[in-house]
């Protein structure tokens, strides 16, 4: 499952030059995985320690988005063990690639320490996305 949204970038999106700041796209990615985990399982309870935070990121800026462009957020699943996830986010304008983004989010309990997904959100993933390669 490839799963995208739209982005309408806005003046409080951009610099006093209309360009994207550049943290935003972290939100933007965000809103991305949210939604694939909102469409495979709804709300998750954090009492089944399923408890995600981002635990590393590597970004690659290729071009500026503007104010008043429509990004396109392509989220991907890269990998997933049992105790995180990859996820990819490609941002684009009209077919024109401008970040590329990999996300490892990590799975924790009330302690903050990792923990291991359950078999029903492992199976989720895997009978629901395609890894992508």
């Amino acid at each position: 499952m490839l799963d995208e949204i739209m982005i309408n970038i806005t003046y409080q999106d951009t610099d006093i030059g209309g360009l994207v700041y550049h943290a935003r796209y972290l939100d933007y990615a965000e809103k991305g995985r949210c939604k694939i985990l909102t469409d495979l399982f709804g709300k998750i309870n954090c009492q089944e320690n399923t408890q995600w935070v981002v635990s590393s990121l590597e970004i690659k800026y290729i071009k500026p988005s503007t104010l008043g462009d429509i990004i396109l957020v392509k989220t991907t699943l890269l990998d997933i063990k049992k105790t995180s996830i990859i996820f990819k986010h490609t941002f684009s304008v009209h077919n024109d690639k401008k970040v590329e983004m990999k996300v490892r989010v990590a799975n924790i309990n009330k302690d903050g320490r990792p923990s291991k997904m359950s078999e029903d959100i492992i199976n989720g993933f895997k009978n629901n996305l395609i890894l992508e390669n």
